[in-house]
């Protein structure tokens, strides 16, 4: 192996726009910074010999980024990105820059941390190094909006049925507990019809990530759910175990009361069929039907103009708008459960 450094014993001045000639010594580590930037990009050079022909090469850099705005942090991933595209070139970054972290695939990571007195290095593996398994276990993680820091250092993963409960559970959280639910170690993840969050699920589970589930009581026999009873059990979870449970009796928008729904509506949604005012009995007289939400929701839709296109937003809708003392115990009770269990996951090593 040789070592062939791009520059040895060169001593720089910079000028700046002033004119003055300042030693690169004496310079800010921000600017030197800048400097060793612009000497790591013309180091791709290094990738080809004086006589035409390539040798493989190895570009190892040390927290690179430190001290770099955004901006030139990205030019750094672009520079490590096209450098480790060329056949011929390795390229190993020691770095704790969540951004360059999440900037490339999972499985191209290697977790180092010390535990009792050793260093111990964690990669993504699932019982084996199957490059197909990694990589399925990596496309995975971004269908679900995950980014690789925190899939190294988060410890409670939340599983919820859809985008609803993604969007309007941190609303609400913050409401009730004062900060944001990724703060209080609380990581949601959207399941819907995608068996790919169970594996997933399973797969943290296996590695000594804590998980749990929000679901509607009426998903537990619903063999269109992938959060069923029977679904998780094949996964290795056991419901009463594993799971919280919402609806009154049903869903999680049972839980909220008539007169929150009517009021969400007239300040969100104002009727425009010459009706008046949503009242709380135009709610009321929807719940003894077969799904609730949908018929709220046609409800809304066709009443109203500025009306909700979705069930996701109905939820943002009455999360955003109900005053703190309103939101239903289930969920406050479900909040302050999720972060007690958050605080006894504790660390643990893949």
């Amino acid at each position: 192996m040789q070592v062939k450094p791009a520059l040895t014993g060169v001593e720089l001045t910079i000028v700046d726009a002033g004119g003055r000639r300042i030693p690169l010594s004496s310079a800010g580590t921000g600017r030197s910074r800048r400097i060793s930037l612009a000497l790591w990009e013309s180091s791709n050079e290094l990738t080809q010999n004086d006589d035409g022909t390539t040798s493989d090469v190895v570009f190892v850099y040390d927290e690179p980024d430190t001290h770099l705005d955004y901006t030139r942090q990205r030019r750094i991933m672009s520079l490590i990105q096209g450098q480790s595209a060329q056949p011929n070139a390795r390229v190993i970054v020691a770095t704790h820059s969540l951004n360059l972290i999440d900037g490339v695939d999972i499985s191209s990571v290697v977790h180092l941390r010390t535990h009792q007195g050793r260093v111990c290095v964690e990669v993504l593996d699932e019982g084996g190094a199957d490059v197909d398994v990694r990589r399925h276990l990596s496309t995975i993680a971004t269908t679900l909006g995950f980014r690789n820091s925190v899939l190294l250092h988060e410890r409670f993963f939340v599983a919820v049925e859809g985008v609803s409960e993604t969007s309007a559970f941190p609303i609400l959280f913050r409401k009730h507990a004062g900060v944001p639910i990724q703060s209080a170690g609380v990581c949601l993840m959207a399941g819907g019809s995608n068996e790919g969050a169970l594996r997933f699920a399973q797969f943290l589970a296996g590695h000594h990530r804590d998980v749990a589930f929000v679901v509607d009581k009426d998903s537990r026999t619903n063999q269109k759910q992938v959060f069923r009873d029977d679904k998780l059990k094949q996964y290795g979870f056991t419901p009463d175990e594993h799971c919280f449970y919402l609806g009154a009796p049903n869903e999680l928008e049972d839980l909220f009361q008539n007169a929150d729904w009517a009021d969400t509506a007239n300040a969100l949604w104002p009727r425009t069929d010459g009706s008046g005012p949503w009242q709380p009995g135009d709610v009321a007289g929807l719940r003894s039907g077969k799904k609730f939400s949908s018929a709220l929701l046609d409800m809304f839709k066709t009443g109203s103009l500025e009306g909700p296109q979705s069930k996701e937003d109905l939820m943002v809708g009455i999360a955003a708008h109900l005053p703190k003392e309103r939101i239903p115990e289930a969920l406050t009770e479900l909040f302050d459960d999720l972060v007690i269990r958050a605080r006894n996951a504790g660390p643990h090593l893949w």
